[in-house]
């Protein structure tokens, strides 16, 4: 007889989503809704910002709009832009002396395309 040996229970590996573990500083950006809208609606931008060293700022960017955010530590918030007739893009950046290299991340408010029935 084969004796039976019980399979090795296996640990997944430490995973960050950033360089230096939980405390290093992290941004996200999300928005509302998820997809895409339509035109002439509104599109809600959602940022989380966390363990920014001091002497960082961070701006939320697109054209026109240019919002400084609080960002010294941790910050959520959010900000609705509209109506929206076209695809729009907006940039969470962070920057600062002790914080290197900069940060940022992108999302883009979708507007649906308008088909003409012929």
């Amino acid at each position: 007889t084969v004796p039976v040996v019980p399979p090795v229970p296996t640990v997944p590996p430490a995973t960050s989503t950033t360089p230096g573990g939980p405390n290093a500083p992290r941004i996200t950006i999300s928005k509302s809704p998820a997809v895409t809208m339509n035109k002439g609606g509104n599109c809600t931008i959602s940022w989380d910002i966390k363990n920014m060293p001091t002497n960082t700022t961070c701006i939320l960017t697109s054209k026109p709009e240019n919002i400084v955010l609080d960002s010294k530590g941790s910050s959520k918030g959010s900000y609705t832009a509209g109506p929206i007739s076209a695809n729009k893009r907006f940039t969470l950046n962070c920057s600062g002396a002790n914080l290197t290299p900069s940060m940022s991340a992108t999302t883009v408010c979708k507007v649906n395309p308008i088909v003409d029935e012929i």
